[in-house]
């Protein structure tokens, strides 16, 4: 048995917007049945053998064979992939915990 980590990347976080799994093994008998927490699964699974992961968020649906032989396992939701990014957030004051309601906020990081 080995420990392994499932990664999805297009969900919510913590317990919040997250994807359902079922992990099967070549008998598909199914071996683990949960919800992703902060788009993670952690699970032990058997080194070397076949599993049929299903993972379910918001109609999408990914269905995936793979052979366990390393500890990291990514996966990607559709909807991840937008071309405009959606992001809402509530900028509050330091000091007096106020939501700030104008100014200009500059982001930046490394374009690749």
């Amino acid at each position: 048995m080995k420990d392994v980590c499932f990664k999805f990347y297009g969900l919510g976080y913590n317990e919040y917007y997250q994807a359902n799994v079922s992990i099967y093994d070549s008998c598909g008998s199914l071996v683990y049945s949960g919800n992703t927490y902060n788009s993670i699964l952690n699970t032990c699974l058997n080194i070397g053998e076949k599993y049929l992961v299903k993972a379910t968020f918001m109609g999408e649906v990914i269905i995936r064979y793979i052979i366990i032989n390393r500890p990291v396992y990514i996966f990607i939701f559709d909807h991840a992939l937008m071309n405009e990014p959606a992001i809402t957030f509530i900028l509050k004051d330091y000091y007096y915990n106020l939501p700030i309601e104008r100014g200009e906020l500059i982001l930046y990081g490394q374009n690749n």
